[in-house]
């Protein structure tokens, strides 16, 4: 023990109590665990053909995995006590395990995937340690898995910013008057709904938002029954009702959500945001393409805009910055929307620009 170590239990009047040198025994829990971890330890190497050497790796990997799961003395894990919610298992590998990995800065006709060995977890973040034969060394790859439903969000090391995506996407379907909660029909069977996460990342890989969508389930649709030609843009011909969003409303659990708005999931939503936004551009003067229908021009004398909309994410084109400004101003007031500057990549095709030869370069040439 060390004087330091000393002085700071004499300081706060601690008693320490050593055990008798050569007696392991009587650390009876501690012993017990580091003979687990080291059984666990053996256990990986002997199924694996990883050298000795990654013994260390292994060890974590093991103390790793007992943080995740519960014993008979106590039920809740550890992450489950430190984190106020079960974590979830679905990253979970079994190391030493081929994984193919994606090679960076490749060219057009090499491989693009390196055949690795799984050898652990990074610290600190979502990803996974693999041993290189090529380069002789474990690499980290941070890839965070985003989820698939709200358990996961909730269990998730995100959870708080998966919760406040989710509010300020209910907010926004609130705000817009998307739906009413009412009384649910005689005879009429609620569709449900899905949350869907997503996190969007910059040109350098790092996370800038999370994005969440509230998703109906539409492949519960029936025709006639709740759609048809007709879609909730325009007509109301065909009623739908949907089970609450997950935050139920107290005191109305049993009440569901009647649709005034289309939304995502449903089998007339494509349709029905087509019809909307084609309507509106429309109006700013803007001519559709007839070979190219997702594509718009706004021709004013020597002024041109050209816009493309590819799902709801669109890109704008011009040479008259004064022009550009007021078409972004006009799409405010219209949708809700959200300027994210000048466009670095394009379906992963990065934009390069020559500003003094007046130029803009498409590459494909890895980054």
């Amino acid at each position: 023990m060390s004087n330091e170590f000393d002085s700071f239990l004499k300081k706060h009047r601690i008693i320490s109590q050593l055990t008798a040198p050569c007696t392991p025994q009587q650390n009876e829990v501690a012993e017990r665990r580091n003979r687990t971890l080291l059984d666990m330890m053996r256990s990986m190497m002997s199924f694996s053909t990883l050298p000795t050497s990654f013994w260390g790796y292994a060890l974590e990997n093991a103390g790793y995995l007992l943080n995740l799961a519960s014993s008979k003395s106590v039920p809740l894990t550890i992450m489950e006590m430190w984190m106020s919610h079960k974590p979830g298992l679905h990253h979970v590998h079994i190391w030493g395990c081929p994984a193919h990995v994606l090679k960076p800065n490749v060219d057009k006709l090499e491989l693009r995937l390196e055949v690795c060995q799984f050898v652990g977890y990074p610290k600190g973040t979502m990803g996974y340690y693999f041993y290189s034969q090529v380069d002789q060394k474990a690499i980290p790859i941070v890839h965070e898995i985003d989820p698939t439903d709200y358990d996961e969000a909730m269990s998730n090391v995100d959870a708080h910013f998966w919760q406040k995506a989710m509010e300020v996407e209910l907010e926004s379907m609130h705000s817009n008057h998307v739906w009413e909660l009412v009384e649910a029909p005689k005879g009429i069977k609620p569709t449900g709904y899905k949350w869907v996460y997503k996190r969007k990342r910059g040109v350098d890989g790092k996370v800038e938002t999370f994005k969440v969508r509230f998703f109906e389930k539409g492949y519960s649709q029936k025709p006639i029954v709740n759609y048809g030609e007709t879609f909730l843009a325009d007509s109301h011909a065909q009623s739908i009702f949907m089970m609450q969003d997950g935050f139920v409303a107290k005191g109305q659990e049993h009440m569901v959500c009647k649709l005034h708005k289309s939304i995502y999931g449903l089998k007339q939503a494509s349709r029905s945001w087509n019809k909307r936004f084609n309507q509106a551009i429309k109006a700013f003067y803007f001519d559709q393409n007839e070979d190219e229908p997702y594509v718009y021009k706004n021709v004013q004398e020597s002024m041109a805009v050209f816009m493309i909309l590819y799902v709801d994410d669109i890109l704008l084109i011009g040479n008259d910055v004064r022009l550009l400004s007021l078409v972004k101003i006009w799409f405010s007031t219209q949708f809700q929307m959200k300027d994210l500057g000048e466009a670095q990549y394009i379906l992963w095709i990065k934009v390069l620009r020559d500003h003094k030869n007046r130029k803009l370069v498409l590459s494909q040439m890895p980054t």
